[in-house]
């Protein structure tokens, strides 16, 4: 893995170029080289596919009054790319993300633009993790200021598959949603490891599991930014 120092031309890189890829951790900037992964084309990858078509679906039979209105309130939500640099998305980027959101969570698409919500924020303060190699025998609970989950809103509970207790952070591509807290719930009572076990099996003592919190607004799919905490197996 080649390692580069940037020059006054060049103050950022990232992506794929040529058989190169540009990218940076915590020592800095570096340059390696481009391995194309494989496809496994798994349960996970399918549905994600198959819920993109279905969208562009209804993007697609939308009328242009509706693909106007989704383009007229584009300008208000925004997003950031690789530099952390917020950036304009589209009216179909937009219809596109909260719709999956709703997809995700088993609720079904508003054709109409909606114009961003505000959704409150939360804290992770704790939880617990013991790990077993059967759906009945751990415990995954997750603590939280959230005595109950506000009306109109629903959480999201997300986790990683287990990792080296070394790992300090989490990419948000890691993260794969294992269950969601209804309006009213309270969230600090539920385990969560049934859940956890379908999507990605045992967790052996010592390792480590990230999770995370996000409401989503029951108005438009609408999310607020995860907020991720990691729990070591005993």
């Amino acid at each position: 893995m080649a390692k580069f120092l940037f020059t006054v031309l060049v103050a950022e890189a990232r992506g794929k170029f040529g058989n190169a890829v540009f990218s940076e951790n915590r020592s800095g900037a570096y340059l390696r080289e481009l391995v194309r992964p494989a496809n496994p084309n798994t349960t996970d990858q399918q549905s994600v596919r198959g819920a993109f078509s279905w969208i562009s679906k209804e993007w697609a039979a939308l009328t242009q009054a509706q693909r106007d209105g989704w383009n007229t309130v584009a300008a208000d939500y925004s997003s950031q790319d690789v530099f952390g640099r917020n950036v304009r998305l589209s009216g179909f980027q937009v219809f596109m993300k909260l719709s999956a959101n709703l997809d995700n969570t088993g609720q079904g698409f508003y054709p109409n633009a909606s114009s961003p919500v505000a959704v409150p924020g939360l804290i992770i303060t704790g939880g617990n993790l013991s790990g077993h190699n059967t759906r009945g025998g751990g415990t995954l609970t997750i603590d939280s200021d959230v005595n109950a989950v506000p009306a109109d809103h629903i959480i999201v509970v997300s986790a990683s598959k287990p990792m080296s207790a070394g790992r300090t952070s989490v990419a948000p591509n890691e993260m794969r949603q294992i269950a969601r807290e209804l309006a009213t719930a309270t969230p600090n009572t539920s385990n969560y490891w049934g859940n956890y076990f379908d999507k990605f099996g045992a967790v052996a003592t010592g390792q480590k599991v990230f999770v995370s919190y996000q409401y989503q607004s029951n108005a438009n799919g609408q999310r607020s930014n995860p907020i991720f905490f990691g729990l070591v197996s005993s």
